[in-house]
């Protein structure tokens, strides 16, 4: 059997262990369509003869060592096959995919001690199984041992390396190459070339400091036509993510109330992913979210990686009525978070939502005197109406005049007192209906002008002052009063004295708690008049009142 039937041969009984683990009737057929539900790869293995040269037993020649092979990495004697296992990665649904493999490959010459490791090769395929592979290269030369019987030491410092070098460029392949159904997907003989990024890394670096060798088996690995790289082969089985999204509830309170429950996701991807985004927007195609703009969305939340387990993940995306549009078809999404870095993530799942029945539309009116002393109450009411008679009930907030408030619609209506220390000034009473189980939001708004409260002086002779060489001072108190529901007046009082025919005085005291004591001066012989006024302030009006008093000889 020549080289590449075998490759061939032995790769499709791979991938077909690997389908059958998957489900016991699911067989790969070859098809020229890739099935659309593809996805995250949970398992699979890339084998892959390296070249004829590489490959083969003879002596003299870098040959496998499959001892010094790292595990998943496995050679088949007989085959000359090396494999390369644990697959990771993505396939999308027009059949490109990115893929990992875990492992690492060792050809030795123990007759130079030259050698050569390959670890971990990650395939990059588009729908057409064009791509590249490349893997984590390194070389050098064992000194371990005498020659021509020398010992590779996995312990040694390689001479280049480690390092990711583009491996093979695959080219010549075709969509038919591929076999891919809903679970798993294969590729069979996909053909390339050394890459000239792998033959310049083997040819060393004279011109470094150091310098450093090539590898020694360099010029030989593409010397003649039969040292190309041999065809690989690559079988994968994947796991497309699914997603059930049921309505659970639609009010205008709390809005529509969607559960959603994934299996298949995967939290990363690529390196960089952190979990998955699943949110509610307009059916048709996910929207952008590559620059992590979620505006398109009604409602959306991120399932963070520590929260998908065994691929499993429960959200409950609860969209505002104000969000969504009757005449609109709407769907639940999901995608790779945070940069939407891949689509194996993608789905789209779509949910009915009724948003016209039973939900109807409700009137707020406001109403209640536009104006209100300082320091008195009042009252604002609002009455909450429906559309074709439904019945009104829930809440209605006050806001706009001092802290906000609530209060239930009853009857339809919703009563609020305004407080009695709201301060002087205008106001715009904002009365927000917040909806019910039938019936949209609705707000009404009425001004409010709040004026200076009224006030009561009261001004008493305690004591009058007397006239005379022994004449003295008097005393009287000023008592300024408003409202009972707010603190006395504060400020300055005013007693202005007067007698017919005689001069006038005036004297000042501030108001404590609404009370002032002034003292009289001496005065003269007479009927004399005392006339008390408060100034008032930003919150009370000003007010005054007459004492009459008689001043005698002490």
């Amino acid at each position: 059997m020549s080289a590449r039937p075998r490759v061939a041969a032995a790769v499709l009984a791979a991938a077909s262990a690997i389908a059958t683990s998957v489900t016991a009737v699911s067989v790969l057929v070859p098809t020229s369509a890739h099935a659309a539900v593809t996805g995250s790869v949970d398992d699979g293995s890339l084998t892959w003869g390296l070249s004829t040269y590489l490959s083969s037993a003879t002596f003299g020649r870098p040959n496998p060592l499959p001892a010094a092979y790292v595990a998943p990495a496995t050679f088949a004697e007989t085959e000359r096959l090396t494999g390369f296992g644990a697959g990771d990665g993505v396939v999308a649904p027009d059949g490109s995919a990115d893929l990992a493999f875990s492992g690492t490959s060792v050809n030795f010459a123990k007759t130079s001690g030259a050698w050569l490791r390959l670890a971990d090769l990650q395939v990059d395929l588009d729908p057409s199984g064009n791509g590249t592979v490349s893997a984590v290269v390194s070389y050098g030369q064992s000194v371990t041992g005498t020659a021509p019987d020398l010992t590779y030491d996995p312990a040694q410092a390689p001479q280049r390396g480690p390092e990711r070098v583009e491996v093979v460029t695959l080219a010549g392949n075709s969509a038919s190459d591929a076999t891919i159904t809903s679970d798993s997907a294969a590729w069979a003989g996909l053909d390339g070339a050394w890459s000239p990024a792998f033959q310049a890394f083997l040819a060393g670096d004279p011109t470094g400091t150091p310098a450093v060798p090539a590898f020694v088996y360099a010029g030989q690995v593409n010397a003649n036509a039969d040292r190309t790289p041999l065809p690989f082969d690559v079988a994968v089985r994947t796991e497309a993510p699914v997603v059930t999204a049921t309505v659970t509830g639609t009010s205008v309170a709390d809005g529509v109330s969607v559960d959603v429950a994934g299996t298949g996701f995967r939290a990363a991807t690529r390196p960089g992913d952190m979990g998955v985004y699943v949110g509610i927007a307009e059916s048709g195609g996910l929207p952008d979210v590559t620059r992590l703009d979620q505006s398109a969305f009604a409602a959306s939340d991120w399932v963070m990686p520590q929260q998908i387990v065994d691929g499993a993940f429960t959200r409950t995306l609860v969209a505002p009525l104000d969000r969504l549009d009757p005449a609109t078809a709407y769907s639940v999404y999901t995608w790779q978070a945070h940069a939407h870095s891949n689509t194996s993530q993608d789905t789209e799942t779509p949910i009915e939502l009724d948003l016209d029945d039973p939900v109807r539309a409700s009137t707020t009116t406001a109403a209640g005197a536009p104006r209100k002393a300082f320091g008195r109450t009042s009252t604002i009411t609002a009455t909450v109406t429906a559309d074709a008679g439904a019945t009104t009930s829930g809440t209605v907030t006050l806001t706009g005049v001092g802290a906000a408030q609530t209060a239930p619609v009853v009857d339809g209506v919703a009563t609020f007192t305004v407080p009695a220390r709201l301060p002087v000034g205008t106001y715009a009473a904002t009365l927000t209906y917040a909806g019910g189980p039938s019936l949209r939001p609705s707000a009404a708004t009425r001004a409010l002008v709040v004026t200076r409260a009224a006030t009561r002086s009261v001004v008493t002779v305690t004591r009058k002052p007397t006239a005379g060489v022994r004449g003295k001072a008097g005393r009287a108190r000023v008592v300024v009063t408003g409202p009972a529901t707010v603190a006395r007046p504060a400020g300055p009082v005013t007693v202005r004295l007067t007698k017919p025919g005689g001069r006038t005085r005036t004297v000042t005291a501030g108001l404590r708690g609404g009370v002032a004591t002034v003292v009289l001066p001496r005065l003269g012989r007479g009927r004399w008049t005392a006339v008390a006024s408060s100034a008032g302030n930003g919150s009370f009006v000003a007010s005054k009142q007459t004492a009459r008093f008689a001043v005698t000889v002490g």
